[in-house]
């Protein structure tokens, strides 16, 4: 898959980087664990320390927009996000 970062915003308050990003070259829409390893790859974070918030795809489209969140720590993301939102983005294996 290829990565491209639309848009970055830091927000040191809660110790993370929000990206909006560009995903392309899949056959079919990715689920949130697939996201989750190509934005490991790409962007050479953690997976502990990431968080996929969301998958658009436009109908038609061999694109899909994710908005994601990076995390400066792994205690930073259990502090803020959710147990369930972490078991949905945690790579199957």
């Amino acid at each position: 898959m290829q990565v491209e970062v639309i848009a970055s915003v830091e927000n040191p308050l809660l110790q993370r980087r929000e990206v909006t990003l560009k995903v392309s070259g899949f056959s079919a829409t990715p689920s949130n664990s697939e996201v989750a390893v190509a934005l490991c790859e790409s962007l050479g974070v953690s997976a502990e320390n990431l968080v996929v918030n969301g998958i658009e795809q436009r109908m038609g489209r061999k694109s899909v927009t994710v908005k994601a969140k990076i995390y400066a720590s792994p205690a930073a993301n259990k502090a803020v996000e959710r147990e369930k939102k972490a078991k949905k983005t945690a790579a199957k294996k």
